[in-house]
């Protein structure tokens, strides 16, 4: 039977979070069979994950496919928590075949506090840094002609 320990997940947290420093990621353990990392806010813009919506589960057998943009930082949260993982305490049941060692579910944002893009692009005329809101991938703070002239700060 698939079990996740307090003791590993908090390894995967501590891992995470020394990966991620600007950013804001929950990892809490679910039904102790896996473990749920939820990102709420960070430099990454995940409007290919959002699609429109304020938060959105991750699918990590297609991540590349799926997720271009994002695939980077998804496989890195991916790695470290199956950093864990235990080939051999997987089993073989008579009915479902190859159980694993634990679970792990990635997530964008989560009910009632959708994701939050803590990225600065720079509006050209004005030099001002403005926030970007990651489910529309425009500015957070509207110009006065609403006119999308802005550039990234690289």
């Amino acid at each position: 039977m698939a079990y996740l320990s307090k003791e590993k997940v908090a390894e995967i947290r501590k891992e995470i979070k020394k990966e991620f420093k600007g950013y804001k990621i929950s990892v809490t353990r679910k039904d102790a069979a896996g473990v749920n990392i939820t990102i709420l806010e960070g430099e990454a813009n995940f409007s290919d994950v959002l699609n429109d919506n304020e938060y959105s589960s991750v699918n990590q057998y297609y991540m590349d496919e799926y997720y271009p943009q994002s695939k980077d930082i998804l496989n890195k949260i991916l790695k470290i928590a199956n950093m864990f993982y235990n080939k051999k305490g997987e089993f073989e049941t008579a009915d479902y075949g190859t159980m694993p060692d634990y679970y792990v579910d990635i997530s964008v944002g989560k009910w009632g506090k959708s994701y939050k893009c803590t990225a600065e692009k720079v509006d050209v005329e004005t030099e001002k840094k403005v926030t970007i809101d990651s489910q529309k991938n425009t500015p957070s703070e509207a110009n006065e002609n609403n006119d999308e002239y802005y550039t990234d700060n690289k």
